[in-house]
């Protein structure tokens, strides 16, 4: 039965402006197992944002590079 629940689904994201990002380490492929998830009402969708969702200290090594 095609009910229309992957439409659903994807409102419901785009409702609450959830944004997914998959992280990787340098020299490897992206874990696509595992996404952070960021949303606007919790801390914003920027890559500071997600930097911050992990650890403050990570920032120093994202300017660096």
């Amino acid at each position: 039965m095609k009910l229309g629940l992957d439409i659903l689904l994807q409102k419901i994201w785009d409702a609450l402006a959830m944004v997914r990002v998959y992280t990787k380490r340098r020299g490897e492929l992206p874990d696509f197992s595992e996404p952070i998830i960021l949303t606007k009402g919790r801390g914003g969708v920027k890559v500071y944002d997600c930097i911050m969702q992990i650890h403050k200290s990570l920032l120093e090594d994202f300017a660096a590079a």
